[in-house]
């Protein structure tokens, strides 16, 4: 009994994670990637990686 009330509790967190991933992936997510993309490029040209 318990471990099924845990595993819903479970789900439902992970239900809500995904939601909340899945917001900020409509706005958030796509300046992350490019910032962090033109970030590492640009620390590559001034120290030259790889």
């Amino acid at each position: 009994m318990l471990a099924i009330h845990s595993l819903r509790n479970i789900l439902v967190v992970l239900l809500i994670f995904s939601l909340i991933l899945t917001a900020m992936a409509e706005w958030k997510l796509p300046d992350l990637i490019i910032n962090h993309i033109t970030l590492t490029r640009r620390n590559c040209f001034k120290y030259r990686c790889g």
